[in-house]
């Protein structure tokens, strides 16, 4: 699925992930997915690129003397089904887990998060549970746990590509997930691809039109000297209002 999004021979994110976000299926199978075609690529991955991935994503230092890093897809622990878990073997034959719950466009359960760490922290050997919750908007998770817009997943396994650029395997996987997440609309705001002047014959109460600032002023025809000069590399808001005699006149605000 990644190569095939990076190639451009599918349009499947746009189509089943971010356009149906509304539909009410009887059962949403959005969340695996994207789990598997993620995270999937991780499990061939050696422990030193699962070191980094974890480290970065959990904002932790991983123990030098780690001896192995796993990685499991919704094992099953009494009932209790986190989406990923990544299990960091010990020297001293201690292990501690990191859990990642994914949700898309479903919500996050009752107690879902607590339920996870207990089951997990019951397993033979587990010294450290940590937790996180990805998410397309900010939630509000238990206090065991912390939650991660998928934005911020982007813009820290981004953050990687400069000291993981001697591995080739992570980088390739860092590029295809960004080109992956942005097919999916996760991407930063980049400004308006155009920009047009208000129709000011047009008698509404108050539009505005948004400038972007760095794309500059030559990309519009616009009449008004002193509305050009005004223009800079900052972003500016525009209003046009009209005045109790039905006339229009331009209000700039930075």
């Amino acid at each position: 699925m990644l190569h095939a999004i990076y190639r451009k021979k599918s349009q499947l994110p746009a189509q089943r992930y971010v356009a149906s976000a509304g539909a009410q299926d009887t059962r949403r199978t959005q969340e695996d997915e994207i789990t598997s075609t993620i995270f999937g690529p991780l499990d061939f991955m050696p422990a030193e690129a699962l070191r980094k991935v974890i480290g970065s994503l959990f904002e932790r230092e991983l123990s030098p003397k780690s001896s192995n890093i796993s990685i499991e897809f919704w094992p099953g622990y009494d009932r209790v089904e986190p989406d990923v878990v990544f299990i960091e073997d010990l020297d001293d034959k201690r292990k501690n887990a990191y859990i990642v719950e994914v949700k898309w466009n479903a919500p996050l359960g009752e107690e879902q998060v607590e339920r996870q760490i207990d089951a997990v922290e019951a397993i033979e050997g587990i010294h450290r549970t940590s937790h996180i919750v990805l998410s397309r908007h900010v939630l509000d998770v238990d206090a065991q746990s912390r939650n991660l817009t998928w934005m911020d997943f982007k813009d820290r396994i981004i953050s990687l590509k400069k000291s993981a650029s001697a591995d080739r395997a992570l980088t390739k996987w860092i590029d295809l997930v960004d080109c992956f997440l942005e097919q999916c609309n996760i991407r930063h705001f980049r400004g308006f691809s155009e920009i047009k002047v208000p129709d000011t014959t047009r008698q509404s109460l108050e539009s505005a039109i948004f400038w972007p600032g760095f794309q500059g002023w030559e990309c519009i025809e616009h009449p008004d000297a002193e509305f050009r000069d005004f223009l800079s590399e900052k972003a500016i808001f525009w209003k046009i209002a009209w005045d109790s005699k039905g006339e229009c006149y331009g209000r700039y605000k930075r």
